[in-house]
């Protein structure tokens, strides 16, 4: 009789929980498939019944964390009505999910800041998305004419930054809301 291994959805989990883990403490060269399995309380081989190999497991998970990270933000774009509505809520969204998945999102952003890495990861659509939406926003007039990276950097870089680099509830409620009016200030028509 052969004994087939099936893939446990909670130990891909706990995975995908380590490589972020690992990768935040060690780097990218630094997290060896041991060091992950340890954090992940399974075995070295166990892992490979998931993954290729460790490149290909450092690929899927940013993939699926980028893709989340994306459903996230366009999740919480649908309930908004109107074009300035739609820069806020793409501000707040992109506030809350790093607050919410800091980890995950240092992951991700550290991964797509190594191009070594990310130079294979054509299967992450969400920052088109953005793009394609930025764009939209600009032939309605809705926002300014602007190169739509440089859009998109307005938006995410100081965002990013307040999410990631100030701990003080009350300090960066206050931050988040100068925030807002300084990009829509620069944005909006």
């Amino acid at each position: 009789m052969i004994f087939m291994r099936y893939k446990d959805e909670i130990k891909r989990h706990k995975i995908k929980d380590a490589v972020v883990s690992v990768v935040l403490k060690n780097g990218f060269h630094g997290a060896s498939v041991s060091k992950i399995a340890k954090e992940a309380g399974v075995s070295p081989a166990t892992i490979y019944i998931y993954f290729e190999n460790k490149y290909q497991m450092f690929q899927s998970v940013y993939i699926e964390y980028t893709q989340d990270f994306y459903n996230y933000i366009f999740e919480n774009l649908n309930t908004a009505e109107y074009g300035e509505e739609i820069v806020e809520k793409l501000i707040l969204s992109l506030y809350s999910y790093i607050k919410e998945n800091e980890l995950v999102f240092r992951f991700i952003d550290q991964y797509k800041n190594c191009p070594a890495l990310s130079l294979d990861c054509s299967g992450v659509n969400g920052v088109t998305k953005i793009m394609n939406l930025i764009f939209e926003l600009e032939e309605s007039g809705i926002i300014k004419k602007i190169n739509t990276k440089n859009v998109y950097t307005i938006i995410f870089g100081p965002i990013k930054t307040l999410a990631l680099n100030f701990r003080t509830d009350s300090e960066t409620e206050k931050m988040l809301d100068e925030l807002i009016v300084l990009i829509k200030e620069m944005l909006l028509m």
